[in-house]
């Protein structure tokens, strides 16, 4: 609504630039923003594509854990979203080497939640757990829950273990900084979910494909 999402569009550009990181999001559901983009992919496809993200703090997610002081829950802007079956939805699972066991319960504790509270939703749903080193030996042997998720989708052609590598990252008195951007995998990651939405594969028309073949 109104200008605000170009607002924050705007900044993140602006932090790429200079190597940055975005905040963490803030920790309220009143600050939930929606961004929707409009791609127009440069080689291949069936046209643009529209889709949209969450802008949602980590915070509010971990809430569908179960403990012993409250009972899994989920906040209801998300809940609208898993509830409207006229949605594409792409749940997109980022494992960080560093808080494996975390990110393994909590994925877990995610999917008894959606599945109890939201039937049939991991039908229409496309899920990516993307992992800083990939290696399908490696979920398996650490994060074995997250990797029954995956081995269990009802819809093997809606699921993908991919790597994430932006670049390569130093730290200074600033914090994190990307000092230069390795975009490999993110163009492999959009692949995917254009192949997801559209059913469409990216890259050159099957006749340049041809030429290039036959060019000597």
């Amino acid at each position: 609504q109104g200008w605000e999402p170009l607002v924050t569009f705007n900044e993140w550009m602006r932090m790429w630039g200079q190597g940055g990181f975005p905040p963490a999001n803030p920790v309220t559901e009143g600050d939930i923003r929606e961004m929707t983009f409009r791609v127009r992919p440069l080689r291949g496809g069936q046209g643009p594509v529209e889709l949209s993200f969450l802008e949602v703090s980590g915070e509010l997610m971990s809430q569908v854990a179960a403990d012993r002081v409250s009972d899994p829950a989920m906040i209801e802007t998300l809940g609208r979203y898993l509830a409207n079956e006229e949605i594409r939805l792409l749940l997109f699972l980022i494992v960080d080497p560093h808080r494996l066991a975390e990110n393994d319960i909590l994925f877990q504790n995610l999917m008894s939640y959606l599945e109890l509270h939201y039937p049939g939703v991991r039908e229409r749903m496309s899920l990516a757990v993307l992992v800083s080193k990939l290696c399908e030996a490696y979920v398996q042997r650490f994060a074995p829950r997250t990797y029954g998720i995956l081995d269990g989708w009802p819809r093997q052609d809606r699921v993908q273990l991919m790597a994430l590598h932006l670049g390569e990252v130093v730290e200074d008195e600033q914090g994190a900084r990307l000092r230069e951007a390795d975009y490999q995998d993110i163009d492999a990651i959009f692949h995917w979910i254009y192949r997801q939405l559209t059913g469409g594969r990216l890259g050159p028309p099957w006749w340049q494909r041809l030429l290039d073949w036959l060019r000597p």
